[in-house]
């Protein structure tokens, strides 16, 4: 008779909860105003800054990479079309002193601008680089020479270094040179000169030169890295049809080797919106960011169509967010700001929002001035899980919706056919007791010491009970959860956990590499595992012949 009991009253709150929020309130409608990002320094990159998680945006990104083959013959990849787009609409162009400027074409509002990286130094000139290719020759001649005499009397790198790791004696001044040792010094060419058209006319000769600061460099024989910022920009671009002031903010990132370049740059918002709208009787303060970069604030989130992981994930597709009374990162208990599911206080730009346990529907201007958000009237369903606490994005064609619950507790859903786009289940417990350090005879003092600490630090947090975080991807493949009005349908997802291994070939080698996936109950791919506060230890494989012979076995490695 209980079991019952308890059944009617747990279908007498849900349909409480429906009515609840389905009661219709005041549609709001607030103006926002544009604020402009302060280049990011000490003073505003803590997460303690409130400007933290107003520049936490998806840029927009181009990439080139430049190869040279064995001829000498350079070949560059990843940014084709943008360079085809660029020699269409350029007009006029400064003489550049980069042998290869990086050329892109930036979508910002709703037009189209020019922009080039070049160096501020002019390249060598042909002359000067045959005779420094002449030294170059010689000196590696001279060296060819040295290091053949010297062959016979030592091991290979290889060897030597083999040997060292194993603990044998070895002689440091012995240390053969390693194939790259006559490759001559990486000097990368910095293009910290950048060329913007704001102006749009296609002469790239008319706008203010902007030049970079190196805000990160290292380098070495062999390699060489740096990161340029550039100083904020400051326009007015078209956004459906009608003037707005923005700025956006633009990097650059280089790698180098002898033979190898790769060249990213990033053009990230520089402005959100910021007001005050009353929602239920309460002034809340809102904030809007340009989340992926692209001059609109009102891009909505969704799911990527034809793009799919290796294991049929699947991805959102990046739009705008709205931030109800943000804190710093650190009060929001976030992990990161970029995590769809981590901040309490973000919500994704969408047809429908749920804000406080109630649906509106949402409305946001392509230029950010103007919000309103008006009680949904949809109809109402509900979706359970049995997993303790979880965190999950849902998605079907009325958007993407973040959801959070307990375990067997309704969660009010619109009505529709309801897909996972990804999931972080969280279970608190206390730990299994811990066994005494084995102490060893060969253990120094300090060892002993150190393991000692450690067992003592850990069972004296052995009455707590420590968070196991799981966080999985949907697949194209999740069947789809039917949520209907004033019903509850479980939508699945959790352990158990089901490795599978793969066998892969590269290149027709001979050898094969496994890969091992945790698969959940609804075909969700693990992308992460957290036991009590920590990563699970590496698994263990074992490979056997039919008699159950071992004949190969080792440790998969993360990542």
């Amino acid at each position: 008779m209980r079991p019952f009991i308890r059944n009617v009253f747990f279908a007498l709150g849900a349909i409480s909860l429906f009515l609840t929020l389905g009661t219709p309130t005041q549609a709001e409608t607030c103006d926002l105003e544009l604020k402009l990002l302060e280049p990011e320094d000490s003073s505003n990159a803590s997460s303690e800054s409130p400007e933290y998680l107003y520049r936490q945006t998806y840029p927009q990104s181009f990439y080139r990479q430049m190869n040279v083959d064995a001829k000498g013959k350079v070949t560059f990849v990843g940014n084709e079309e943008s360079v085809e787009k660029f020699k269409k609409q350029v007009k006029k162009e400064p003489k550049y002193n980069a042998k290869q400027p990086f050329f892109g074409v930036a979508k910002i509002g709703s037009q189209e601008y020019l922009f080039v990286f070049d160096s501020a130094v002019a390249t060598p000139s042909e002359d000067k680089k045959a005779e420094k290719k002449e030294v170059a020759k010689e000196e590696k001649g001279k060296k060819e020479v040295e290091a053949a005499k010297q062959e016979s009397k030592r091991k290979s790198f290889s060897e030597w270094m083999s040997a060292a790791l194993l603990g044998e004696t070895v002689n440091s001044n012995d240390a053969p040179k390693s194939d790259n040792a006559l490759k001559p010094d990486v000097k990368s060419v910095k293009l910290e000169r950048l060329y913007f058209d704001l102006n749009r006319n296609g002469d790239l000769t008319d706008d203010k030169v902007l030049e970079g600061k190196i805000s990160h460099e290292s380098s070495s024989s062999e390699y060489a890295m740096y990161n340029l910022t550039f100083p904020r920009i400051e326009t007015t671009i078209d956004v459906a049809g009608s003037s707005v002031k923005t700025a956006f903010f633009v990097s650059l990132d280089s790698q180098a080797s002898s033979n190898f370049n790769y060249d990213s740059a990033s053009i990230n918002a520089g402005a959100y919106r910021i007001g005050e709208i009353t929602l239920d009787g309460k002034k809340r303060r809102v904030v809007l960011t340009d989340t992926n970069s692209n001059g609109l604030f009102n891009d909505e989130f969704g799911v990527l169509q034809n793009v799919q992981g290796a294991e049929d994930q699947v991805y959102p597709q990046q739009g705008d967010s709205m931030l109800i009374d943000p804190g710093r990162p650190s009060v929001e208990n976030a992990m990161s700001p970029y995590d769809l599911s981590e901040l309490d206080c973000r919500y994704n730009v969408g047809k429908i929002v749920s804000i406080d346990g109630r649906y509106y529907e949402m409305s946001v201007s392509p230029a950010g001035d103007k919000l309103s958000l008006e009680p949904s009237k949809i109809a109402l369903g509900a979706i359970t899980n049995p997993n303790e606490e979880y965190v999950a994005l849902i998605y079907c064609d009325k958007g993407l919706l973040k959801i959070k619950g307990k375990k067997d507790v309704p969660v009010a859903v619109p009505e529709g056919e309801w897909k996972l786009l990804s999931c972080e289940i969280i279970k608190r417990e206390k730990p299994k007791p811990l066994d005494p350090p084995k102490i060893e005879a060969k253990d120094s003092s300090l060892a002993k010491a150190f393991k000692q600490f450690v067992y003592s630090q850990s069972k004296s947090k052995q009455n707590e009970k420590l968070p196991s975080i799981v966080s999985a991807d949907g697949t194209a493949k999740y069947r789809a959860v039917k949520v209907e009005k004033g019903k509850t349908s479980v939508m699945p997802f959790g352990p158990p956990y089901k490795p599978t291994v793969t066998a892969i070939r590269f290149g027709g080698q001979p050898d094969f590499q496994l890969t091992m996936t945790l698969v959940g109950s609804a075909g969700e791919i693990c992308g992460s595992m957290i036991c009590f506060n920590r990563r699970p230890g590496v698994p263990h494989f074992e490979i056997t012949d039919p008699k159950g012979k071992v004949v190969e076995q080792g440790d998969f490695e993360y990542g």
